[in-house]
This record gives structure tokens, C-alpha cells and sequence, in this order.
């Protein structure tokens, strides 16, 4: 068959036309170089609109087969969350006029979907990929070149020696108690340079609205729901347990406790930017606190 069939094809899954599709054909065409190629050109698009001042590379395409952030979505928005990411990181390095990295940290790395963004921006810094996933740790060794880490869900059993400018924080607290911010960002400070930025997400008021709009898309129950708002309106957090799964579920933070955890905690803020990580969780850029 010919180049111009499949790139039909392709054309047709990435517009939902997915009738149009044999499945069979259908999940093979989904990690093809041709697939991934347009998904990642859409969202190319989409983001250099966004911020026509800054410059974003071109991204690796190879995608593992197991990961689960890309099999359930599609890959215009896979991509886009990946330089939505780094979009973050570049307003604020433009406004701190810093140089490019030299180390990064991406923890939970999953299989790579924000590192593959920060390797491309980044190409000559030295990458540690850390996460629970002991197959998506290996992944992003294999394909970003990074020295793999293993995680814990008690942070202080990750054995991590390094130092870091960038530590990158995608969607973790968003899934802790109260009780486990505090260890995971003693660890973050431990291992971050003394002039070093890390960057991590939490879910605010945008996604107060959103629970409100689509109850099913947090995996919560009606009441969890209730509850954790209730939380979080009177005392800044809220948090419940996913069904089955004790010690990890959703949390919700407002800025002022954010704030005030990371003074107890010893952190600067840079900046915060509500709702700037896909359109969707609040991102936060700190740095160690300064002695006076």
C-alpha cells in the first residue's frame, strides 16, 4: 500500500474518524512513526500559538507500549502536555534570565512523556528519570539517555546523590495526604542546587470547577467529592483515597497553603502559575530559601 493510504489513515484516527479505521490497523497505526509524527505536529502547533516567543524543539517520537498516559489519550494532546510542561519552564527561565540546565530530575518520570520535552530543550544536560514504574524508569534510560532511578513511596528510601538545576514534579502531590508533602519536598530540597529551580503541580480552584462540571473524570464518588471540597473550603486542602488504593488518591490545595507549606519547608517562590500545566493544574517554581 501506498505512503499516501497510511498517511490517509493516520489522518483519519487523529481527526476521531476512527470508523474509517479497521481496529486492527488501528492499533498497530497508533505507535507508528507517521501517527506519532502528526500528533506531535498538531501539538506543535497548538503550542507555538500559545507562546509565540518561545522557541520549542522538536520532540523523540518512540513511545513504550505499556505507557498507559499515551494508550488513553490521543497523541496530539500527549505531546502538548509534554511541551505545555516545558512552556512552564521557559516563561520562567525567561524571566529569571537563566542559563539551560545542566541537570535535570524528572520524578514521577512515567515513560517520559514530559522528559522527552525537557531532553530535546535541554540535550546536553545530564537526566535522572525516577519513578515506581520500574519499566518506565528503564525506558526513559534507554531512550533519553538518563541514569534511571527507582522510587519509593517513603521518600526517604530514594537513593538519589545527585544534585539538580531543574527538578521537574508532574502530577505527584496531586495524589498525596497532607502528611506525605512535607518528606517529599525535604528530599527535593536535599538534592536541588543551591541556585537550582524546582518545578511541581497541584490541583486549585480550576479543578474545584471541574469537579463540579465532570464528577466522573476524578475517579472519586459522589461523596468523596463533597468531602474534599468541603476540606478544602474550610481549611485550604482536601484529599480522598482512590477506591481500592489506600495512601494514594486526589488531592486539592489552595495557593495560601501551598505558600505556607513551602516557608515551613524552607522554599522560595519564583512563581506560581494557576491552571498553566495543560490548561488544567496550577504550577509552582521554587527555589531554595536564601540566608540572610
Amino acid at each position: 500500500m501506498s505512503a499516501s493510504f497510511w498517511y490517509k489513515l493516520a489522518q483519519a484516527l487523529l481527526s476521531g474518524k476512527n470508523s474509517l479505521v479497521p481496529r486492527g490497523v488501528r492499533n498497530s497505526l497508533r505507535f507508528s512513526p507517521l501517527y506519532l509524527h502528526l500528533g506531535m505536529k498538531q501539538a506543535l502547533a497548538t503550542i507555538e500559538a500559545e507562546f509565540p516567543n518561545v522557541k520549542f524543539p522538536k520532540l523523540e517520537l518512540k513511545v513504550d507500549r505499556r505507557d498507559g498516559m499515551y494508550r488513553h489519550d490521543h497523541p496530539a494532546h500527549y505531546f502538548y502536555v509534554a511541551y505545555s510542561a516545558l512552556a512552564c519552564i521557559q516563561v520562567v527561565l525567561t524571566k529569571q534570565s537563566g542559563e539551560a540546565f545542566s541537570s535535570v530530575l524528572d520524578l514521577p518520570c512515567g515513560h517520559g512523556r514530559v522528559s522527552r520535552a525537557l531532553k530535546a530543550a535541554f540535550p546536553d544536560a545530564n537526566f535522572t528519570s525516577c519513578d515506581l514504574d520500574e519499566h518506565g524508569v528503564d525506558f526513559c534510560a534507554r531512550t533519553f539517555g538518563a541514569t534511571g532511578a527507582h522510587s519509593n513511596v517513603d521518600p526517604r528510601k530514594i537513593r538519589i546523590q545527585a544534585k539538580f538545576d531543574l527538578i521537574w514534579v508532574g502530577s505527584l502531590f496531586t495524589h498525596l495526604s497532607s502528611d506525605r508533602w512535607s518528606p517529599f519536598l525535604d528530599l527535593f530540597n536535599s538534592i536541588l542546587a543551591k541556585d537550582g529551580l524546582l518545578f511541581f503541580s497541584t490541583h486549585g480552584d480550576l479543578v474545584v470547577e471541574r469537579l463540579e462540571r465532570f464528577p466522573k473524570f476524578y475517579g472519586l464518588s459522589p461523596e468523596q467529592i463533597e468531602t474534599v471540597k468541603f476540606q478544602y473550603t474550610k481549611g485550604g486542602f482536601g484529599y480522598a483515597d482512590y477506591r481500592n488504593n489506600p495512601g494514594y488518591g486526589f488531592s486539592l490545595s489552595t495557593a495560601e497553603w501551598v505558600q505556607s507549606l513551602l516557608r515551613l519547608n524552607s522554599f522560595d517562590l519564583a512563581s506560581f502559575m494557576p491552571a498553566a500545566w495543560d490548561k488544567h493544574q496550577d504550577v509552582w517554581a521554587v527555589k531554595p530559601k536564601t540566608t540572610q
